[in-house]
């Protein structure tokens, strides 16, 4: 991203969101005060539903578009475990009148990826049963899976430990070298303190504000994201009408909604049901245990050489250079025979 860029994003950061009493912190005490915050989650369970309206205004006037809906565990930390359940309708997917639905279960234990994808043969389904058919996986890696992806950002996005599925300090701390450096606009010790950082995940032209309470477990309770790149630019969600809750000393998001500026987007909010926050578990309880009878597939990590496509593609040329070399050897050969014999 071009310097002029992010001193234009910069500046409008600065001046987003009402201000509050501004101390000189360094990032390293501001990383150190998210670290802090992140360590007093160890896990929790949550039950979370994800719905859209046309427009904001509709909410309590219409019912939500039911998007997804389901259940996350979720192991918080440097080694990070989940478990998780999410059922999908989504109007922008294949499938009659443009609706799919189906559910999709998987756990990561740090040791195996594994996933249950079920869909019935029209695309139909509900939230109180699972289509027929279904198909299992067991990676040896972890993955960038889509679902994955969206239930626990979707759901655990604003608090601290869970921010992108990995935990805010680390997304902060892992930025690509390549990415602006991370800053802190202005920070009340023990209390609100605003950042701006690169969205890495998507595109670096993506720069995000947050407000995190420290007051309230460190929550963000204010966030907005901008895009500007040379060809467009400007302001593209924020987060809105935040409810906090507390559950056994914490404090964990209950509700938020996704408002977004272009008005051609629809309004999405989640509300979340914090079954648990650290419980004991074991390890067997990020296992994921597939039914009776089901197909299941084992994959190797995804490169050149245990791909099957692929892997059929390198000796189909490793075989045909062999017989060029092979036939341009017989050829020498016998022109040589011919060269003696007629000596």
């Amino acid at each position: 991203m071009q310097k002029p860029i992010m001193a234009v994003i910069l500046c409008v950061m600065a001046m987003l969101c009402g201000g509050f009493a501004s101390h000189a912190q360094t990032r390293e005490e501001v990383l150190g005060w998210i670290k802090a915050a992140e360590s007093k989650f160890d896990n929790a369970e949550v039950e979370f539903q994800f719905g859209q309206y046309p427009k904001k205004e509709d909410v309590g006037k219409v019912d939500p578009f039911p998007m997804r809906k389901g259940n996350v565990l979720m192991k918080f930390g440097q080694k990070s475990k989940y478990k998780a359940t999410t059922f999908e309708r989504s109007p922008w997917d294949e499938g009659p009148e443009g609706i799919r639905s189906g559910w999709w279960s998987g756990s990561y234990d740090r040791k195996y990826v594994r996933t249950i994808s079920y869909f019935d043969k029209d695309g139909r389904g509900d939230s109180l049963r699972k289509p027929a058919r279904g198909m299992g996986n067991i990676f040896k890696e972890h993955y960038g899976d889509e679902w994955y992806a969206e239930t626990l950002f979707g759901t655990l996005e604003y608090t601290l430990p869970g921010f992108r599925g990995v935990g805010l300090s680390q997304y902060l701390e892992e930025a690509p070298k390549e990415t602006p450096e991370w800053k802190v606009i202005e920070a009340e010790p023990g209390g609100l303190v605003k950042i701006w950082f690169p969205d890495h995940d998507y595109t670096y032209e993506i720069g995000c504000v947050a407000v995190l309470d420290f007051s309230r477990s460190g929550n963000i309770v204010e966030f907005h994201k901008w895009h500007f790149s040379p060809e467009e630019g400007g302001a593209i969600n924020e987060m809105v009408d935040l409810q906090l809750e507390q559950r056994d000393g914490l404090w964990v998001p209950a509700h938020f909604g996704i408002k977004y500026y272009d008005p051609r987007q629809p309004y999405q909010e989640c509300s979340m049901d914090w079954k648990r926050v650290n419980a004991e578990l074991t390890d067997a309880d990020f296992v994921l245990q597939f039914p009776e009878g089901m197909t299941v597939r084992l994959e190797k990590p995804d490169d050149a050489s245990s791909t099957p496509g692929k892997q059929w593609v390198i000796w189909l040329v490793a075989g045909a250079a062999a017989f060029i070399i092979a036939a341009f050897a017989l050829l020498v050969r016998r022109l040589r025979r011919r060269k003696s014999t007629s000596c």
